[in-house]
């Protein structure tokens, strides 16, 4: 007998994904201090606007699933739509639990008033988002999802159809880049007089206020984008300021000091978290603050053998100059000159071929893919 019970407490909501996912090793659990903060309603920055609901699967009285349903009224506002999203999806190998887990958030979501329900989205498409459906080989890097292969089955048994996949790329920095491409990125920024600095960590807020101005600028056209809100800036600001050398984050200036293009790195903090994994929360957040501090801090060099290419965007009055190019070439180098023998870029559009070729040309290769799905309800 499956029971679907409404959840409060966000320990034992998170502790359900040690139950399906303990077991593999590609799995890496979740920073507990962002996870628990992110589920929290009193601290969450996507909470302050939308709603949510969490829900835990039980068969014959044990925890077997969770889902959340999430009501992202930023979303529909700016698109003027009635949809409902799920989320933070976990499952048993078991089609009668992960149905009862989707019956239950469609009919919360019904009860909103919204007619479609997408996912998984954890909560948008500013946080982890897509199921994984390819590339189920290696873990995750850091803010990136993974789960069992079985889930796919799960979502499309119950009637879910694919809305759109997402690319996630592997790239070797150690390889090097191909001279037409260099002496490419040269004439680019000579003849657009443009120069090329990195963030400057000591004046973050400002920093972050100028990426992200690029970021909503170049991004807002990309399907379901939706806008940062100021909580979700400060944040960011806490998040780079924690995690990134200077040279990680690239900043592209026109000829009058305006910022015009950006990229933003972080290490592959996945590195460290994989190695901890007790469903024991108290000894797992002491242990991974422990492995991240002196990661970060304390390891005087080759902090991280990895790092993720999360974010890059060029003002739409200035696409098509080759910018992404330059942010492509001096992350690459960078990366090669910080020690990283591997990384990922993350993710791309399945439809966004301007991106994808420049990802191509770079030497990336797709090698794992996720997928947003839908339904009416």
């Amino acid at each position: 007998m499956v029971e679907i019970k409404l959840c409060n407490n966000v320990n034992q909501f998170i502790k359900v994904a040690f139950l399906t996912q303990g077991n593999d090793p590609n799995w890496v659990p979740p920073i507990l201090m962002d996870i628990k903060k992110k589920l929290d309603r009193k601290k969450s920055s996507f909470l302050k606007h939308n709603e949510a609901e969490f829900f835990i699967a039980y068969k014959d009285g044990k925890p077997a699933g969770r889902i959340a349903a999430i009501k992202n009224n930023i979303h529909n506002q700016r698109y003027n739509k009635t949809d409902g999203f799920f989320g933070f999806f976990e499952s048993i190998n078991d089609q009668e639990v992960a149905n009862a887990l989707f019956d239950k958030a469609a009919e919360w979501l019904k009860s909103k008033g919204l007619n479609t329900m997408y996912g998984p989205t954890n909560y948008s498409t500013n946080d982890e988002v897509g199921l994984l459906v390819e590339g189920f080989d290696t873990p995750p890097f850091i803010m990136m999802p993974h789960n069992p292969e079985y889930y796919k089955e799960l979502i499309e048994n119950y009637g879910f159809k694919k809305a759109k996949d997402l690319y996630a790329w592997a790239y070797d920095p150690t390889l090097p880049i191909n001279e037409r491409l260099l002496e490419l990125t040269d004439k680019i920024l000579k003849r657009g007089k443009f120069k090329v600095r990195y963030v400057n960590l000591n004046d973050m807020k400002n920093e972050v206020d100028k990426i992200i101005d690029i970021y909503h600028d170049s991004w807002s056209e990309n399907y379901m984008f939706i806008p940062l809100t100021e909580e979700e800036k400060k944040e960011t600001v806490e998040f780079l300021a924690s995690i990134v050398y200077p040279e990680l984050v690239i900043i592209i200036e026109n000829d009058k000091g305006e910022p015009v293009a950006f990229s933003a790195s972080v290490h592959n903090l996945n590195e460290v978290l994989i190695k901890y994994r007790t469903s024991n929360l108290t000894l797992l957040n002491i242990q991974q603050l422990l492995a991240l501090a002196y990661r970060l801090y304390i390891k005087p060099k080759n902090k991280f053998s990895s790092a993720r290419l999360l974010l890059a965007g060029v003002k739409k009055s200035y696409r098509k100059l080759g910018l992404d190019l330059i942010l492509y070439v001096k992350s690459h180098q960078n990366g090669a000159r910080l020690g990283y023998k591997y990384g990922e870029t993350s993710w791309t559009l399945e439809d966004n071929i301007p991106i994808n070729e420049g990802i191509k040309k770079m030497g990336g290769r797709v090698y794992k893919i996720y997928r947003i799905y839908f339904k009416e309800i």
